[in-house]
């Protein structure tokens, strides 16, 4: 289709005071919710007139700061350095109840000379018969006419 240079075209679809219009009544609202903000706050003093910063600041002066990390990989060495001497050495975990933790390498020798503990006539394994057949799987699916299968 040939366009006519003419130039003819809808002149109706843009209006210049349009926008000046919505630009003056966007600058209003911005201006009337100032105003509203500003009497909200002038009420909320007036009202509460003690004042938001003294109220914050009783009761918080004996509060510290954070205690923030100075140096982590000395802090990790000495929790190192004392896990290791806990699996090294004998001592109490419990003084009362009698609980006492022992080296590592000797709890591991009396574990190969003792064997681990076997739980007998828990609720679990009375309940549970034993299995008499063995789970297999099932014979693989032969798929005819792709790649690798004539």
């Amino acid at each position: 289709m040939a366009h006519p240079s003419t130039g003819n075209y809808e002149r109706a679809d843009f209006s210049g005071t349009g926008v000046v219009w919505f630009t003056v009544g966007l600058i209003v609202m911005v201006c009337v919710c100032a105003l509203v903000v500003g009497f909200i706050a002038h009420y909320w003093e007036f009202v509460y007139p003690s004042g938001l910063e003294r109220r914050l600041s009783t009761g918080l002066e004996g509060v510290p700061g954070p205690q923030l990390q100075s140096s982590p990989p000395a802090d990790y060495q000495r929790i190192h350095a004392r896990e290791l001497e806990t699996l090294a050495t004998y001592g109490w975990v419990d003084h009362k109840a009698g609980v006492v933790h022992i080296p590592i390498e000797q709890a591991m020798a009396m574990v190969l000379e003792r064997g681990l503990p076997v739980r007998t006539g828990t609720a679990a394994t009375v309940a549970l018969p034993p299995t008499k057949r063995k789970f297999e799987l099932p014979p693989p699916v032969q798929r005819l006419g792709t790649v690798g299968n004539p």
